[in-house]
């Protein structure tokens, strides 16, 4: 969902699985789940080898939205102890 679209939705919105995109559509954010987990251990991540468990869109709570994503692997395994949560946030307009 792009930023002018947001409007379109009204209040809150929950969508799980399928594709993520930020209000910009600038970054996939499994893409950027598997760039931080490369990151974090210093071992390479593929992004395919990641998925997107939901994504919330915070309407009239929050300005932005809240991504989990977790690795193909531990979502088959069922290790949902293993989600990583990010967030992207705006601020007063």
């Amino acid at each position: 969902m792009r930023h002018e679209d947001r409007p379109l939705l009204g209040a809150s919105r929950l969508q799980l699985d399928g594709y993520s995109a930020d209000p910009y559509g600038e970054t996939d954010l499994v893409t950027y789940a598997a760039w931080t987990e490369a990151d974090r251990t210093g071992k390479p991540s593929r992004p395919e080898a990641w998925a997107l468990l939901a994504q919330w869109y915070g309407g009239a709570h929050i300005d932005g939205d809240v991504y989990w994503t977790i690795t193909r692997q531990n979502a088959a395994e069922r290790r949902f102890d293993e989600a990583t949560v990010m967030g992207f946030f705006e601020g007063p307009g």
